[in-house]
């Protein structure tokens, strides 16, 4: 059995996530969009310094890259955050198939997120996003597995070395 503060030390990565996910849900769409904004200029001079001149990209482009990086960023976060409720749940001794319980986590989590967004000036809730983030959550979920997998592996093969 494990010990009860590494049980709660195991919860306190997906609490923090959660925390930074209400953070940057509750600025306002200006705010939001300043920092959208920021990576897309980012990404856009780093492209012109890979060429030899500027490239003019239009604001139709501009927008198309705004909206690929906000839903990429939350599939990222939610990926964070399907990972470490995945490592909660299984620290808390849950394992195989129940481990899914963490994407039922992140999606009621996502719902609760989008709704209140809902009541920040300029920001709207979109079950569109709760998608994305249901996704990502997944896709979370998914690496804690492989994660898994490869330590029991890395695990069994020095259990193999040391017994010979």
């Amino acid at each position: 059995m494990r010990t009860s503060y590494r049980r709660i030390l195991a919860t306190l990565p997906a609490i923090a996530i959660m925390i930074a996910i209400f953070l940057f849900s509750a600025q306002t769409a200006a705010k939001s969009n300043q920092s959208s904004d920021w990576v897309v200029g980012n990404v856009v001079d780093a492209i012109n310094q890979m060429r030899d001149e500027a490239i003019h990209i239009s604001d139709q482009t501009i927008h198309v890259m705004t909206f690929i990086v906000r839903k990429l960023a939350h599939t990222l976060e939610y990926a964070g955050l399907g990972f470490w409720i995945c490592f909660a749940i299984y620290e808390n001794g849950v394992k195989g198939k129940k481990l899914g319980f963490a994407i039922l986590i992140s999606f009621v989590y996502a719902c609760t997120d989008e709704l209140h967004q809902k009541f920040v000036p300029g920001r709207s809730c979109e079950f569109r996003d709760v998608l994305i983030d249901t996704n990502g959550a997944f896709l979370g979920y998914l690496f804690f597995l492989l994660s898994l997998r490869i330590i029991h592996r890395i695990r069994s093969k020095k259990g193999k070395d040391t017994a010979q």
